[in-house]
């Protein structure tokens, strides 16, 4: 463990051109290569692909940041606080006593799906509002925040990913980590690098070091390093469970914020921001457990499991796994198999149901037909081009809090 915690957001403050200096319009535009830049999180290899996970850039007070994010929504980006506000002790954390200040105008943060920050402001999205769950809290168990976008980003872009908001994360559980932080202490950041096959070291109480570690927070393994706050831990079904908030010197010991300890707080901002622009609400921010096994599509025809994402075929059709939270599609029941089942009238013909309840004239099919199942259920504006050009040049630096 160790004494010293840094929050790893990438800061380049004092760059030459002043807060004076920026527009006053919320209007901002966006951003492409920042520089070629090629390295990030420690040990890590580079991530084309991950296209949830963002790089954020933001404006304040004369200076440039960088950070990380995840898309839980078109329009929602889950990131750190200490990404978004100052932290009153400064350069390091002291659970006893750091707490954060002011949240920053939104129409300072901007996001790309970009594998490197670049200065091209058509690469990104401004965002038009910043959210956290409480002003001026401590920063160790409360190092979270969340973005709503101007725009959302379309599905062909980049998909979002779900965060695990019903389950608690458990000493030992595999994970991997992907942000736009500097590749060791020395190398540069505002690469996307992922870094697999680690393992959370403890949580919470369980840390037994309270003065480092929060109830709601949990110890991870490794790699992680400055611009690589407010990035995800995936778990093995890529559920997002834990947020970057710092980490000790060398890129080691990261603490992650809980998600699930914050469940019902994304939740609701997530239903509100879909809402609020017009978009479909994930089924998870509406209660439907995050467990890819309750989420697979149901009906399509099937011969074996292979012919189904879910590797579950039942009757001819690809089903999933219910439960009573876990309901099934309108027309189908969650069977006594445990599996979504079409629903039958008397006379063999589909049913109207709703789904997730057995009702009192369903006939069962032919006993002859059983459920099939394969192993592994889960596969698993001009003036922003000018700052993002001085932050490429300050990625390259190794900068000491």
């Amino acid at each position: 463990m160790h004494a010293s915690w840094l929050p790893l957001s990438a800061l380049a403050l004092g760059l030459g051109f002043s807060a004076c200096g920026l527009p006053a319009s919320d209007e901002a535009t966006l951003v492409e290569a920042v520089g070629s830049i090629s390295e990030a999180i420690d040990g890590g290899y580079l991530d084309n692909d991950t296209t949830s996970v963002v790089g954020i850039v933001s404006l304040s007070n004369g200076g440039v940041g960088s950070c990380s994010g995840t898309l839980i929504a078109p329009n929602v980006v889950l990131t750190a606080q200490h990404c978004v506000a100052n932290i009153s002790t400064g350069a390091g954390v002291d659970c006893a006593k750091s707490s954060f200040g002011a949240v920053k105008k939104a129409s300072a943060m901007f996001v790309t799906t970009k594998t490197s920050l670049s200065q091209n402001p058509g690469d990104y999205v401004g965002s038009k509002e910043v959210l956290v769950p409480a002003k001026g809290s401590p920063v160790c168990g409360n190092d979270i925040a969340i973005l709503i976008l101007s725009k959302p980003i379309p599905e062909t872009e980049a998909v979002p990913r779900v965060p695990r908001v019903d389950t608690p994360v458990k000493k030992g559980e595999k994970y991997y980590a992907v942000g736009y932080g500097q590749r060791g202490e020395n190398g540069a950041s505002g690469t996307r690098y992922r870094l697999d096959d680690l393992r959370t070291a403890c949580v919470g109480a369980g840390c037994n070091a309270p003065e480092y570690i929060a109830d709601s927070e949990l110890l991870g393994e490794t790699g992680i390093c400055q611009g690589d706050s407010g990035g995800p831990a995936f778990d093995v079904q890529n559920r997002i469970f834990g947020i970057v908030s710092r980490g000790g010197a060398g890129c080691v010991s990261p603490v992650y914020g809980h998600v699930e300890k914050w469940g019902d707080w994304i939740k609701s901002v997530v239903v509100q921001a879909t809402t609020d622009a017009g978009l479909e609400t994930p089924e998870w921010a509406l209660g439907q457990p995050t467990d890819p096994n309750y989420n697979f599509d149901v009906g399509d025809a099937c011969a074996q499991p292979t012919d189904c994402e879910s590797n579950a075929c039942l009757y001819g059709y690809c089903t999933r796994a219910c439960t009573a939270e876990a309901k099934c599609p309108g027309g189908y029941f969650c069977g006594s198999q445990g599996y979504c089942e079409k629903l039958m009238t008397p006379e063999g013909s589909t049913g109207a149901g709703t789904g997730g309840d057995t009702p009192s004239d369903v006939v069962e099919s032919d006993s002859g037909c059983s459920l099939t199942t394969a192993p592994g259920q889960t596969k698993s504006f001009a003036w922003l081009s000018s700052a993002l050009a001085v932050l490429a040049a300050s990625l390259r630096v190794r900068r000491r809090s």
